[in-house]
């Protein structure tokens, strides 16, 4: 059996022990920056020291352009690491809700 084969057919047989160790994984503080900083990467977001990027993004308590206190979650005042579309530059740590009227042009933050 070739070894990508015998790769294959153990990942298939042992799909429980697999499943319990990524869910276990992303519960963990280092399981869940790599998930965000992945994430951040995907949009596009550059950083030097994704390391500092993730500690100031866990640390911030308030909106960095309206001010009102971030919740955790999905709600309408939850965290958003805000940048620019162009050059993938942070701006900073600001609300769902300011992230929004960024983007449709109600606010715009780079002039703030």
């Amino acid at each position: 059996m070739i070894k990508s084969e015998y790769n294959r057919v153990y990942r298939e047989a042992n799909k429980d022990y697999y499943k319990n160790y990524r869910d276990h994984y992303r519960t963990t503080e280092h399981g869940k920056r790599n998930l965000l900083v992945g994430k951040w990467r995907n949009y596009g977001i550059v950083s030097d020291d994704w390391d500092n990027t993730y500690h100031v993004y866990n640390t911030t308590t308030n909106c960095d352009y309206c001010n009102v206190p971030l919740e955790g979650g999905r709600g309408r005042y939850s965290k958003c690491l805000d940048h620019n579309h162009e050059n993938g530059e942070i701006r900073g740590v600001i609300c769902k809700r300011c992230n929004l009227r960024d983007v449709f042009g109600i606010i715009n933050i780079d002039n703030n």
